[in-house]
């Protein structure tokens, strides 16, 4: 398996229009793209504008380049030039153990 992580910080004013876009994103993922296994978003416990999105795919190719050349990844790219501040922290991971929810 093939893991993206990514941090982010929303603009103060921005926060809902993120929100909104990012659970959009993540739910098209989840559905359209066979090899998308999980996308999870998380909110920092001490800061609300802070977020860490979890990306788990079944391959490599899965996501790369995949992911980034649908449209719903297109809609998201424009929305998150407009509420995003900050850079973009992108890390990946092959997995070593991952635990998934069986659907």
């Amino acid at each position: 398996m093939f893991t993206v992580t990514v941090s982010v910080r929303v603009k103060p004013d921005r926060r809902e229009d993120f929100l909104s876009a990012i659970t959009r994103q993540a739910e098209a993922s989840r559905e359209l793209e066979p090899g998308c296994l999980r996308f999870e978003i998380l909110e920092d416990a001490r800061d609300p504008l802070e977020f860490f999105l979890i990306e788990v795919y079944s391959e490599p190719a899965a996501f790369r380049p995949t992911h980034r050349e649908t449209p719903h990844y297109a809609e998201w790219a424009r929305v998150a030039d407009e509420v995003l501040e900050g850079e973009r922290i992108v890390n990946t991971f092959t997995a070593v153990r991952l635990e998934l929810d069986e659907a």
